[in-house]
């Protein structure tokens, strides 16, 4: 009876490991796509994040030195051009911005300040103390403008630090809680 019981064991058993082996295949090869599926995607948003990042920055200066023309244009120059191209510039960033950023009140007020003053002194030669009180201006916006760059910088580092986290821990099947102390932990 070992005999006849050896062929149909092995007719029943080998097919089962067989198609055994291609659900845990065909499921393991899905979970890793769709991880690096994720982490694919946050690298993307992170990189035009980034491209952001750098265009808002650019307009940051593109803005700061406008002013500055502006402020110190000789009578001779042509102040509407350099009142335009400020104006500009400063359309750009309020396009760039999250108007809901809770920076954004303080940049735009800066923004205008700056703006006013040097247009204010078109065709003046400024004295020492229109020179510092526009630099004042100017490193306030500067500020500003720096610590936007900075936090949105951070935002981005933070986002890619958590998919990383969060990829890397579901792959080696780490709990809820364990990921979220791994990703999140100033919150631990």
């Amino acid at each position: 009876m070992t005999g006849t019981s050896t062929p149909v064991l092995a007719a029943i058993v080998i097919p089962f490991f067989t198609l055994l082996g291609a659900a845990i295949g065909f499921f393991g090869n899905n979970f890793l796509a769709t991880r690096n599926l994720r982490k694919e995607i946050s690298v993307k948003v992170a990189e035009y994040r980034l491209q952001w990042i750098n265009e808002l920055g650019e307009q940051f200066a593109d803005f700061a030195a406008c002013t500055a023309s502006h402020m110190f244009a000789s009578s001779g120059e042509k102040h509407e051009e350099l009142f335009k191209e400020a104006q500009r510039a400063k359309s750009r960033i309020i396009t760039l911005m999250n108007i809901e950023d809770d920076l954004f009140p303080p940049l735009d007020e800066a923004m205008t300040n700056l703006s006013f003053y040097a247009g204010g002194h078109i065709g003046a030669s400024p004295d020492a103390e229109d020179v510092r009180k526009y630099y004042d201006l100017q490193h306030k916006f500067l500020r500003i403008s720096n610590d936007i760059v900075k936090k949105e910088w951070r935002k981005t580092k933070t986002h890619l630090r958590i998919d990383t986290v969060k990829s890397a821990a579901l792959a080696s099947g780490g709990d809820k809680d364990w990921i979220d102390r791994l990703a999140y932990p100033e919150n631990s």
